[in-house]
């Protein structure tokens, strides 16, 4: 039985692997000799504490992807997303792997959009807007900015607005400016009639140390 854990699997992930990986999962979903199966959620005792369980097989690979998210690990210094990857025997149906991939797991969400936008996306855009501001979001900045020149991100959330600025900055890019606006067009309405703004924001990723460069963004201010 094969088992990787998340350090060592965090080490070997690469967007360029979770690209092709992505992709050629995407292909072997949508061919017959593939099944996907109905994902199944469920909680904890606690309500916040949740998971799901999504299964699928192939003529190489059979197996099931536990995902949870638990709200309390932030306090312990932990990642509230987590991912096990489950893998059977084909011959026998016994336990064949287990893989930590919590970090993995962004990267395979970020390829699989990038797989998308790549089919969808003109080939000449600049402008990336992403919704929501948490962990996932730099995840798919540095995974669509490999398949297109993009030059601005827009990134519209709820407050804090400085929230993905900060998160870069624990990645090393010092020198990030943001700029927050409101907007009422993206506002959710409440019953005492008071709307709720949601966040959009700009930011300059500049400093000697900014990530991007290499993938040609910089956000306009």
């Amino acid at each position: 039985m094969i088992y990787i854990s998340e350090e060592e699997s965090a080490a070997l992930v690469t967007h360029e692997l979770a690209f092709e990986a992505a992709r050629e999962a995407l292909v072997a979903a949508a061919s017959r000799q593939s099944w996907v199966f109905p994902a199944v959620l469920g909680r904890t005792q606690e309500v916040t504490n949740t998971f799901s369980i999504k299964s699928g097989s192939s003529g190489e690979l059979t197996g099931v992807k536990i995902g949870s998210f638990w709200s309390g690990n932030s306090a312990r210094g932990l990642p509230r997303h987590n991912s096990t990857i489950v893998l059977l025997d084909q011959h026998t149906g016994r336990l064949g792997a287990v893989v930590e991939a919590g970090k993995v797991n962004a990267y395979r969400t970020a390829a699989a959009d990038a797989v998308a936008a790549d089919l969808l996306a003109h080939k000449q855009a600049k402008v990336l807007a992403i919704f929501g501001a948490g962990n996932q979001a730099s995840f798919e900045v540095m995974a669509l900015a490999r398949i297109r020149p993009i030059e601005t991100v827009l990134i519209v959330a709820r407050p804090s607005p400085r929230r993905f600025c900060r998160s870069d900055r624990r990645k090393g890019t010092e020198g990030a400016r943001c700029r927050a606006g409101r907007s009422r067009a993206h506002g959710r309405h409440r019953g005492d009639g008071d709307t709720r703004t949601r966040t959009a924001v700009r930011c300059r990723l500049g400093g000697t140390r900014n990530p991007y460069r290499q993938h040609r963004v910089g956000c306009s201010g």
